[in-house]
């Protein structure tokens, strides 16, 4: 699969920025995007190897910019990874 190596320690930032818990200075914090639209959407949950549903609208983090075969990217939704099309998501940036 595409993201067997992608960025651990980024994963880690998201949850010390989600928990609130302090973040290194040295790192810039990642910004914060949401699904567009309203209703439900099936994402592909790599570490399941299932799909999930999730509501339109949910704040999600972007964990890696490389794209699938299928051109998808990997988010972070503060419950699991999910892979999701980039055209669907809109940065918000810091709230």
């Amino acid at each position: 699969m595409k993201w067997d190596d992608f960025d651990s320690e980024r994963v880690q930032q998201i949850i010390c920025q989600i928990t609130g818990k302090k973040v290194s200075k040295d790192k810039t914090p990642i910004p914060l995007s949401v699904i567009k639209g309203s209703g439900v959407i099936f994402l592909w949950a790599p570490v399941k190897k299932s799909f999930v549903k999730i509501n339109r609208g949910t704040s999600v983090y972007i964990v890696s910019l490389q794209k699938d075969d299928m051109g998808r990217i990997l988010i972070y939704d503060g419950f699991g990874l999910l892979a999701i099309d980039p055209d669907e998501l809109e940065e918000l940036g810091f709230n």
